[in-house]
């Protein structure tokens, strides 16, 4: 008997124990996205962007994401005692310039643009500036790129003095 009983018991457990019920599979829940007016479609298709493109971050989060995390990477240099020792980390400071040049030439024809004035002057200095980090870089002037960090944090400080605290 207990020969038979074991077979038996290691049977049923695999016939039942591992038969699953089936998953359905779980979809990802979207927010509802917001109406636009004509006008907002209109701001769309002028900079380029689908009719109906809608950002679900506002502005404060693109810029804490990806502007601030990129300038605090070029504000790491203070000099030759904190320059990179090698090619990877020079590469990671060009990296940052770029990724903040890219971002503001984006945030100048998204919807979460202020205005076409300002918005874009003080956008194309915060570029301006990125590019003469990416030339100290390149060089691989640590002081340099400490000047130009000044420079930058002008540029930031301008452009907050008109619209971070409109979000």
């Amino acid at each position: 008997m207990k020969t038979l009983g074991i077979p038996v018991i290691v049977s049923a457990l695999l016939l039942f124990g591992c038969a699953s019920t089936p998953q359905t599979p779980q979809t990802p829940q979207q927010a509802p996205q917001p109406q636009l007016t004509e006008a907002q479609k209109a701001e769309n298709l002028k900079n380029g962007l689908p009719e109906n493109f809608v950002s679900n971050p506002e502005l404060k989060d693109v810029m804490d994401a990806m502007v601030m995390e990129q300038a605090t990477i070029l504000w790491s240099v203070s000099g030759p005692e904190d320059a990179p020792k090698d090619v990877d980390g020079w590469n990671k400071l060009d990296h940052a310039a770029i990724a903040m040049i890219e971002t503001m030439k984006f945030l100048q024809k998204s919807n979460l643009t202020k205005d076409q004035g300002d918005w874009q002057a003080k956008s194309n200095v915060v570029i301006d500036v990125a590019n003469k980090s990416r030339a100290a870089i390149k060089e691989k002037n640590a002081d340099k790129l400490f000047d130009v960090g000044g420079e930058l944090d002008e540029a930031c400080a301008g452009c907050h003095k008109i619209y971070y605290a409109e979000g």
